[in-house]
């Protein structure tokens, strides 16, 4: 571009292109264009237009691949609404023609000019794209580089706007505009004036960060005054808005891992803490109400780094007691519950499904085995079994059949856990709540976290279309006893979560003994226990009773199931762990 191009218009004034792709895959010669967004505006240009996007069609006899619409969010239908990608090309250049826009600004600016190009080129006259590009990204790097992120989300949440998990080109561009008016003046305060002044800015190579510096908006004294205590922190932007919730043994250990060292962080941790402003912690008595609180605070708030213990569409169900017909509500037919939906409930209904039809869905086990795989491994279980499958005279196995089996291998493995103990009363103990977690430990939530980010703006699908791999017979015989084992673990926890609902525990954790009084699943005490709840020379472990029946048809909402998991999980912690623990009826007092 020529110099007058270039020193035309101020940064402020100074029109553009604001785009965003979204593709199939890394590179333009493995992949295909799926959306383009785009907007024409400028720094100075408050509110900013509408964003207008086009789904890009796939060539002839392609289609999306489930695992794309799952990271796009783009599905089949959607696709049926995409257009030609000589018709995109086209409106584009004339939106460039008519505007005589110059240059565009993208977040990972690299990504977008390299598939544009390769379209333009291909259905295109001149086969040129007309347009230079500002990379947003690159300025944020030579602007911040000790801000730990400069993905899309790190940089806006920096700014202060809170942003949700982005698939979309349109929220791409959106965000891209409004990084762009946070940049210039951040740029015109260092005396660049254009473009020309900008592109020459550019040229300098980044400066590393000063030992000790930090963009980190989050004062270090805040974190370092954390008390040393278990609780639960919310980590907030600089608009108050909660992004994470998180638990923690010992609040100021905690929370400053996040802040001390970038080493061993994922790219999602180091988005989320580019953008945290301030905190507010609760601290509390002991871990085990920590874990709780965690919970009911994820479903009031949705933090969006959350990703565990969210809602996200999930729904409970109730089966009757043949599982042939389910309920989102329990009824005096559909008592059987609650279970996710989706849960290993399921598959075990479609293998029952398939003995009855002769036909097994691949879906038993999630795409893992193709259609020949399935069958032999179905047929090769049931031999195992002694289980004639294909004998007219022989009655079928049903649900209920295979829970019993299912339970039976179940029982045998809580056994095999039992035999190490040693206090008859763990035993009791063990078999109610069953296996302790094989891990706990109190490293950074990185799992907790919203998925893989893109690498500083983009990331290349894994092939939806690899081959399944082959297995052994034990190995295919095994899947299918896993199902069956885990539909019965599924049925065992239901019934588990329910008797937790009214239940009184009494635990030592963190030098402490504790009560915690639970009521339809709420808590609605808990106290110190001034007093040791055993006696010198008393075993180790305080009776425990447990209500024999679930007789209630109450509905259990989502926020309600997930903290009996939660509940669950604790006891099972501490139980592993060794503590004194406790489980009685909720109406029985201890003192």
């Amino acid at each position: 571009m020529s110099e007058k191009g270039l020193t035309e218009y101020s940064l402020f004034e100074q029109p553009v292109l604001f785009v965003d792709c979204q593709t199939t895959g890394a590179t333009p010669g493995s992949a295909h264009l799926l959306e383009v967004g785009w907007v024409v505006g400028s720094a100075a240009l408050e509110p900013a237009p509408p964003v207008v996007t086009r789904l890009v069609a796939l060539p002839d006899d392609e289609i999306l691949p489930n695992r794309i619409q799952k990271i796009t969010g783009i599905s089949a239908d959607d696709m049926a609404l995409a257009v030609a990608a000589p018709q995109v090309c086209a409106e584009l250049l004339t939106l460039i023609n008519e505007h005589r826009l110059r240059y565009a600004v993208a977040h990972w600016a690299q990504y977008e000019r390299t598939f544009l190009s390769h379209y333009f080129a291909q259905n295109t006259d001149d086969k040129v794209l007309p347009l230079d590009f500002v990379c947003t990204c690159q300025i944020a790097k030579k602007l911040f580089p000790d801000l730990p992120s400069r993905a899309i989300r790190a940089v806006a949440g920096y700014f202060g706007l809170s942003t949700e998990e982005m698939k979309r080109a349109g929220g791409h561009v959106e965000t891209t505009y409004f990084i762009w008016q946070k940049l210039v003046p951040e740029l015109d305060a260092l005396g660049l004036k254009n473009l020309a002044d900008l592109f020459e800015w550019l040229k300098a190579p980044v400066k590393k960060p000063a030992a000790g510096a930090s963009r980190l908006r989050l004062e270090r004294l805040t974190r370092l005054e954390l008390p040393d205590q278990p609780g639960v922190y919310r980590m907030l932007n600089s608009n108050g808005k909660i992004l994470y919730v998180g638990k923690a043994t010992s609040l100021k250990s905690r929370v400053n891992s996040y802040f001390t060292g970038r080493k061993g962080k994922d790219s999602k941790t180091k988005e989320l803490i580019s953008q945290v402003f301030d905190l507010d912690v609760s601290p509390l008595a002991t871990p085990f109400e920590a874990a709780l609180l965690e919970n009911d605070l994820i479903k009031e708030h949705d933090p969006p780094y959350n990703r565990a213990l969210k809602k996200r569409g999930r729904a409970l169900v109730y089966f009757n007691r043949e599982f042939t017909s389910a309920a989102d509500k329990p009824d005096a037919e559909h008592a059987l519950g609650p279970f996710p939906r989706g849960s290993t409930i399921e598959p075990l209904l479609l293998l029952v499904s398939g003995l009855q039809t002769g036909t097994f869905d691949p879906g038993l086990f999630w795409g893992l085995l193709d259609q020949e795989q399935t069958d032999r491994a179905v047929k090769l279980f049931f031999a195992e079994e002694n289980i004639d499958i294909e004998s007219p005279d022989v009655a079928l196995p049903t649900v209920r059949s295979l829970l019993a089996l299912g339970m039976r291998n179940y029982r045998q493995y809580l056994l095999s856990t039992l035999a190490t103990q040693a206090s008859a009363r763990s035993l009791s103990l063990t078999y109610f709540i069953g296996p302790a977690a094989e891990k706990i430990d109190d490293e950074i939530d990185a799992e907790l976290l919203d998925g893989a980010v893109e690498a500083e703006g983009e990331s290349e699908p894994e092939d939806a279309d690899e081959e399944a791999e082959e297995l052994s017979d034990e190995e295919l015989a095994q899947m299918v006893r896993s199902l069956v084992t885990g539909s019965a673990r599924a049925y065992a926890l239901a019934r588990t979560l329910m008797r937790l609902l009214d239940i009184t525990i009494a635990f030592e954790e963190k030098k402490r003994r504790r009560k915690l009084v639970f009521q339809r699943g709420r808590l609605t005490r808990s106290e110190d226990l001034g007093q040791p709840v055993i006696a010198e020379g008393q075993a180790h472990y305080a009776p425990m009773i447990v209500r024999p029946g679930i007789n209630s048809r109450e509905a259990v909402d989502l926020v309600t199931y997930d903290r009996m998991r939660i509940l669950l999980a604790e006891i099972r912690r501490l139980h592993g762990r060794g503590h004194w623990i406790s489980l009685m009826p909720a109406d029985l007092v201890i003192s």
